[in-house]
Order: C-alpha cells, then sequence, then structure tokens
C-alpha cells in the first residue's frame, strides 16, 4: 500500500523515492558528524598504537584516523588547532594493559594512566572523568577503577595525580549491586606539587640523622633489616648521590638515595633516606 501525504492523497512512487533518499542522506549525516568526533578523540593520541586501538573500538574509519597509508586523514591531528580544547586538556596516556580485577559476580576493570603536568584542577577532574568513561565504553564492565600518575613517577603504588571509580554509587566494592553507576573522584594535591631540585645525581650530601649519632645505611631500597645493613657510619659523613628513588606516600613523595660515602678508610655504597640527609 502506498503511503499518504498531509492531504490525504496516496503518494507517487517518486515522491516516496524522494522520501527514502532524504532520509538515507540526513542517516548518513549524523552518523559523519559522530564518526569525525570520534576521530578527535582518537587523534588526541600521540602514540599510533593507542591510536589505533581507539578508533577500531569506537568504530572509527581509518582514513579518518591516520592509520590508513593509503589515504590522508581529513581531520587534523595538530591539537594546537583543535576546536575543542576539552580534547586537547584531557589528554592522557595508558601504561601497560587493563586489569581485570573480576569476580564471581562482577566484572571490574583497572586502568594506570599519565597526565601531562601544568593542567588545573578541574582538567585533572575532567581527564579522569573521561579515561573511567572510555574504559567504561570498552569493557561495559561493573566497576572500573583509574589510577593517574604524573609522568616519570612509578606507577605500581599510589596514584600521584589520581583516582576514578566508576561503580555503582560510585563505590569500588558494590560492583555487584543495582544501584545507578556514578563516577567518584580524589584528586592528590601532589600533581600540583613543585618538583623537588634541591638535590640531583653527583651532588656531595652529609648524612645526618636527628635523633641518633649514626646513619645506617641499606643495601636495599625497600628494607633496613640487619642482615640489609652494610654500614653504621657516623653523623657529618660526606657521601655522594649516586640515584634517587622516589614513591608517593599520601600527598608527600617518600625519598631515598643510594650513595656511597666518601673520606679516609672504607668506602660504603648503599640506600639512605633523604631524612638522613643534609
Amino acid at each position: 500500500m502506498l503511503g499518504r501525504n498531509a492531504d490525504g492523497m496516496a503518494l507517487s512512487m517518486t515522491e516516496i523515492r524522494l522520501l527514502v533518499s532524504l532520509s538515507i542522506s540526513l542517516t548518513f549525516t549524523a552518523f559523519a558528524a559522530s564518526s569525525d568526533f570520534d576521530a578527535r578523540v582518537c587523534l588526541a593520541y600521540t602514540d599510533s598504537k593507542d591510536r589505533k586501538n581507539c578508533c577500531n573500538e569506537l568504530g572509527v574509519p581509518a582514513d579518518k584516523c591516520g592509520t590508513d597509508n593509503t589515504h590522508q586523514s581529513p581531520i587534523s591531528n595538530d591539537l594546537s588547532k583543535e576546536s575543542d580544547p576539552t580534547i586537547q586538556s584531557t589528554s592522557y596516556s595508558q601504561i601497560g594493559k587493563t586489569e581485570d580485577s573480576s569476580w564471581a559476580i562482577a566484572r571490574r576493570f583497572t586502568s594506570r594512566i599519565v597526565i601531562p603536568l601544568g593542567r588545573s584542577r578541574e582538567e585533572v577532574k575532567a581527564t579522569l572523568e573521561r579515561a573511567a568513561k572510555e574504559l567504561m565504553k570498552k569493557t561495559n564492565a561493573d566497576a572500573i577503577m583509574v589510577f593517574a600518575y604524573r609522568l616519570g613517577d612509578p606507577t605500581t603504588g599510589m596514584y600521584s595525580a589520581g583516582q576514578a571509580i566508576y561503580a555503582p554509587n560510585g563505590k569500588w566494592g558494590d560492583a555487584a549491586t543495582n544501584s545507578p553507576k556514578k563516577i567518584s573522584i580524589d584528586i592528590n594535591n601532589l600533581y600540583f606539587a613543585l618538583p623537588d631540585h634541591t638535590v640531583k645525581t653527583g651532588d656531595t650530601i652529609s648524612l645526618q640523622n636527628s635523633t641518633n649519632t649514626y646513619v645506617y645505611i641499606s643495601t636495599k631500597y625497600g628494607s633496613w633489616h640487619d642482615i640489609d645493613i652494610v654500614a653504621r657510619v657516623p653523623n657529618g659523613t660526606k657521601a655522594i648521590i649516586l640515584e634517587r628513588k622516589f614513591e608517593p606516600i599520601g600527598e608527600e613523595e617518600f625519598v631515598r638515595y643510594r650513595i656511597r660515602t666518601i673520606g679516609s678508610g672504607t668506602n660504603y655504597e648503599g640506600w639512605v633516606h633523604k631524612s638522613d640527609t643534609r
């Protein structure tokens, strides 16, 4: 049966063809707009592998993603010219693979990312939200957790930039419930702290303990048991810094130095706490 127009008259085949053609054109235009936005999101990734994975996940055609060698992408990946500043100010890099933390009745995934320095608190928050939403879209999980770090920080421990949880009630432990999902954000003020450049590798320091007359030197970065102690040297002993290691502890950095003592007698090499130096 033929369709009818506003006056109740039967539509001719020519009119039907025109309507079908218009419908297809509008659908294609809407798809193209969505595809272009998704392409801009993926082009924010500077690493070609991350960009390709993003395009595959969002269904962006290769010729718009900069991954098709036979065509030049019509969308610029020069972020300085990007009309949407949100994409540039919320870019991030994922570290390692997404971790599966699922259990019997809930699918949970964890991701670790690096956020470039120099962003405002609102931009850090927006970056965490973006990362959580993108991981949720990729995994369709019951709960998502994102740990964010500053560039150069250890990425195996506590987050130095912030954390996002996308889960029922915004709580990781509520993953198995039917409560509405929301994103909870925790920003570490350590991200905004000025870097500590007071000492560097090669500098000479003095070993000084504020409560004892000596300083313990350990063979291990993370252990000060008796078996680990290579020497106990008097306060005022001079040493050269060979290496600096640190890790976020709350909103502060826990710093230790690998040193080599200098001066007369036996020289020792090992780790000391930053608090035992002057």
